[in-house]
């Protein structure tokens, strides 16, 4: 094999194997400093046009890929954000956190998402994968309220941290009015004709569900209904489903004719109890969902639904995010006192409510 002969060498000119190319090659190659390198690929100050040229030639020829963490160990920042969620296959989640995405890698930050299962041991190994690998920043999306190890690492996590449907006044707080939404749902069944009306939810740990039930519960106090606890049920667990609390609700002694499904994942389990049981939408049983997705739209029938403007909320918490980290980059305060937001929901009607066969008892005190 003469000098000349490359085969089997990368396009590069580099065999297969070998170490990858550093900015001293860069610089070798285009006949410059290192500090000219360094200025091309960063944009920091004027070089002269050929020479940076030679630098952008000599890059692509030897494929090199700058060296972030070192460039990250030298400026402080990692230019990442850990998006903490409880359920990432959560079709609502997963809207929230795509706008929450936009929004961070307008401003050039990427995101890593970390799904807990709502499980406090996994929160905790989050939170502290975010700490020691020095992310610029935290967005915390939901979780229980109540548990007061994860509450205290979130304060002493020394990231600065935004939380979505979390009301705990140590961060800036971004909410949906869950009691609104559920409140819209149920007057909506009832200007149908409705007056029992019941209540599927998930467990009532994590902010959004104990919203919803606890703005149902004030509803049923106003209008006198006595037996409001007995038209919730809750999903408990793994084993659980919303198929059983469905079938719970229906073998009531005076059994609703309208349910409210307070979330998205719990409306096709309801829907499978529905089937089995031989009960038609909207004609035996009209239901309302909280979250719009395409089980609702593309349903037979479509599901009404309360919605919100998933991409506001999750752009306005990246934004606060980002200039918490701008001011502390900048050696300044954190930009501010805490703020907290509070976004209303809307109602979409569809063809899953009608007025009930018979009228339903109002049972009041």
């Amino acid at each position: 094999m003469t000098g000349d002969d490359k085969r089997g060498e990368g396009p590069t000119g580099r065999r297969p194997g070998a170490r990858s190319a550093t900015i001293k090659d860069v610089a070798e190659r285009a006949g410059v400093s290192i500090g000219t390198v360094s200025r091309v690929l960063n944009n920091t100050t004027r070089v002269n046009a050929q020479k940076a040229e030679r630098v952008r030639e000599a890059v692509a020829e030897l494929n090199y890929v700058p060296n972030m963490a070192a460039q990250n160990m030298r400026r402080k920042t990692t230019r990442m954000v850990a998006c903490i969620l409880t359920d990432i296959g959560n079709p609502l989640y997963a809207r929230l956190i795509a706008a929450v995405q936009r929004k961070l890698n307008d401003s050039d930050y990427s995101m890593v998402a970390m799904s807990t299962g709502n499980v406090e041991s996994r929160e905790l190994a989050a939170l502290a994968t975010a700490r020691r690998y020095r992310f610029d920043g935290i967005v915390y999306i939901t979780g229980s309220q109540d548990r007061a190890e994860v509450n205290a690492a979130i304060a002493e996590v020394g990231i600065p941290t935004v939380q979505i449907e979390r009301e705990k006044p140590d961060n800036d707080t971004f909410c949906v009015d869950h009691r609104q939404g559920v409140r819209l749902a149920a007057e909506h069944l009832r200007a149908a004709g409705h007056s029992r009306i019941g209540v599927v939810t998930p467990g009532i740990g994590a902010r959004p569900a104990a919203a919803r039930v606890d703005g149902f519960l004030a509803l049923c106090a106003e209008l006198g209904v006595t037996d409001g606890a007995d038209l919730v049920r809750q999903v408990q667990g793994p084993v659980d489903s919303g198929f059983n609390a469905a079938m719970a609700l229906m073998r009531l002694a005076s059994p609703p004719t309208a349910v409210i499904s307070l979330g998205s994942q719990l409306l096709a389990e309801v829907l499978q109890y529905m089937a089995a049981a031989g009960l038609a939408v909207p004609e035996d049983l009209s239901i309302v969902s909280i979250g719009d997705n395409e089980l609702t739209r593309f349903g037979n029938p479509p599901i009404s639904a309360i919605d919100w403007d998933f991409a506001r909320v999750g752009s306005d918490a990246a934004g606060r995010l980002l200039q918490r980290i701008d001011a502390r980059r900048g050696g300044g305060p954190d930009d501010g006192p805490t703020i907290a937001r509070l976004y209303e929901t809307r109602l979409i009607e569809r063809r899953s409510v009608a007025a009930p066969k018979a009228p339903g008892r109002l049972h009041r005190g």
